[in-house]
């Protein structure tokens, strides 16, 4: 599976799908489409990865592309704004 933002936007960020994660986190402030600051840490994704600071949460718009099938826009709801976060991982439900 591949996920990016929308391709009607200049940007695209990349996205994993992981089982490990509690909730969607971004580390791309630009890839929200709407955006409520906070502030408050989250453990990292395993055992020997380090805290992440939340820096806000929101909502983000992405194209999920699975070969064989037609493009879905997907809203990934109550996203965390982590940005060093290594990268943009999308909860495996």
């Amino acid at each position: 599976m591949a996920a990016n933002t929308p391709s009607s936007s200049h940007l695209q960020f990349c996205w994993i799908l992981n089982g490990g994660t509690t909730t969607h986190i971004c580390k791309d402030r630009l890839a929200f489409i709407d955006f409520i600051p906070c502030h408050k840490v989250i453990g990292g994704i395993n055992k020997k990865a380090t805290s992440l600071e939340v820096l806000g949460t929101g909502d983000i718009k992405v194209i999920v592309t699975i070969n064989g099938r037609e493009d879905k826009t997907i809203t990934l709801c109550n996203t965390f704004y982590c940005p060093d976060a290594a990268d943009n991982l999308v909860l495996e439900s």
